[in-house]
């Protein structure tokens, strides 16, 4: 009699989940499709994205091949071709190469401007944008104001920043051209009372103290 119970308790069961089916089943394949169409967008994503972080590698290397070959024209041009169509880490890349040759080509207002727009770019880490301040101030033309100089490096002179000695030289060089030695030798103090300042800085810093207290 037991078994005849049991029979009878599963064919409930299945007759509740034939009703359940019925009633929830089209739901059920419509969550099915949404998670196979957000995995499959997913997997479509990440595949381009690969996809053109390779591309924009190999343009890159191509372009800096070409720099090295000589061929300063074109790799510029190349150059400019990566930094405009790519992301934000190869268009650092990139800048970075092109205002370098640009330099060595004697065209230092294009360079500066380049390195200008590196430090404008608040799509890059902090980093690399007072990366780009200070190297726009070091190949600034030495009839730009000093004030405007000074106060675009100001950020990188406080403590705890990165390029902060590259900068406290920079700014004993602009004190100098304005005519204010004191501010100079507080400015290379800083540097030779830094135990932590590289010690090549510390070295330069040492010197040119010397020279401005003799």
């Amino acid at each position: 009699m037991a078994d005849i119970f049991d029979e009878i308790e599963e064919d409930l069961k299945r007759d509740r989940m034939g009703d359940a089916w019925k009633k929830y089943g089209n739901y059920v394949y419509v969550a099915i499709a949404l998670i196979i169409a957000v995995t499959a967008g997913y997997k479509y994503w990440d595949y381009h994205n690969k996809t053109r972080m390779v591309e924009q590698a190999n343009q890159l290397d191509q372009a800096l091949v070409t720099a090295r070959s000589g061929e300063v024209d074109t790799a510029l041009a190349a150059l400019e071709q990566v930094s405009s169509e790519s992301d934000a880490g190869y268009r650092l890349l990139a800048e970075l190469r092109q205002a370098s040759l640009l330099l060595d080509e004697n065209q230092t207002a294009k360079a500066v401007a380049i390195y200008e727009r590196i430090a404008s770019d608040d799509k890059i880490d902090p980093i690399y944008r007072g990366l780009g301040t200070v190297l726009a101030v070091m190949h600034a033309d030495e009839t730009s104001d000093t004030a405007v100089l000074m106060e675009k490096l100001a950020p990188q002179l406080e403590a705890g920043a990165t390029w902060r000695y590259t900068a406290l030289e920079l700014a004993a060089g602009l004190a100098l051209r304005a005519g204010d030695k004191d501010q100079a030798i507080g400015h290379i103090k800083t540097i030779v009372d830094a135990a932590e300042a590289p010690e090549g800085v510390r070295a330069r810093a040492t010197e040119l103290l010397r020279a401005l207290e003799g």
